[in-house]
């Protein structure tokens, strides 16, 4: 079991007094990824084809159906002092 954990296997490497040295790309680019990748979500936020009220009916939905899984859940239960029938 001679297995190098990953303190081991950085230990020999010098990585002088600016921990962040290899990540000066960043700062020039502005972001991760290659340059020009962001510019190519430019026109993504206007969400086409969907609908406030397509939005709202998938919410209404999603808050009914949760319902019964809270009033039954046993930690909800147990918090407000309740059981609800089996």
């Amino acid at each position: 079991m001679n297995e190098a954990t990953p303190r081991d296997q950085h230990a020999g490497r010098d990585h002088g007094s600016d921990p962040h040295a290899g990540h000066k790309r960043h700062e020039a680019g502005g972001g991760h990824g290659p340059p020009g990748v962001q510019d190519q979500h430019a026109g993504h936020d206007q969400h086409e084809g969907h609908s406030p009220e397509m939005f709202k009916a998938k919410f209404w939905l999603s808050f009914v159906l949760t319902l019964p899984v809270v009033f039954w859940s046993a930690h909800i239960q147990e918090l407000l002092g309740y059981r609800a029938p089996a």
